[in-house]
């Protein structure tokens, strides 16, 4: 589980018993609202998004240890942090680690937390994660815009010009 504790977006893993096997602070978190993503299990690691109003970032740990593997800073807007959980999908023949918030949708290499691509938009609060169909990414946004973005995901680098659908 994943939750703020003086000023820190702490990962807690339990076994089936309940019983506590770790407990990581995976970094700064600011609050706005409270925590509202919910990490991601992908191979060997949890993956937890810390989008808050300050030092904003995405990490993986370790599921045995909760040792940090990565961390990568994220966006800030300064205004509002963003509540997306990340998902982890083979998205146009890559597995590909998707999340948006803080006006952005980003894809980063889930093994290293390298970007993959990252496009504008929908908003820069967001709350629900991004949905996807062979190579297409679709992300929503809640606020203070009301969009939603179709983006071909086999692009590199900022794809805002060149990979929007509609």
């Amino acid at each position: 589980t994943a939750f703020i504790h003086e000023g820190s977006l702490v990962v807690t893993a339990v076994d089936l018993h309940g019983n506590q096997k770790w407990q990581t602070a995976a970094g700064p978190f600011k609050s706005e609202h409270g925590y509202g993503s919910s990490p991601v299990l992908y191979g060997a690691m949890v993956i937890v998004l810390g989008d808050s109003l300050d030092g904003s970032f995405i990490a993986a740990l370790d599921r045995d240890s909760g040792d940090l593997i990565w961390r990568k800073q994220r966006r800030v807007t300064g205004s509002h942090g963003s509540y997306a959980t990340p998902i982890v999908a083979e998205i146009a023949g890559k597995t590909q680690l998707v999340v948006t918030g803080t006006n952005r949708v980003t894809s980063y290499a889930p093994e290293t937390g390298d970007l993959i691509w990252s496009c504008t938009g929908p908003s820069e609060v967001s709350a629900c994660a991004v949905a996807w169909y062979e190579d297409l990414v679709f992300a929503s946004g809640g606020y203070p815009e009301k969009e939603l973005l179709a983006i071909r995901a086999d692009g590199t680098d900022d794809v805002t010009d060149s990979h929007v659908v509609w």
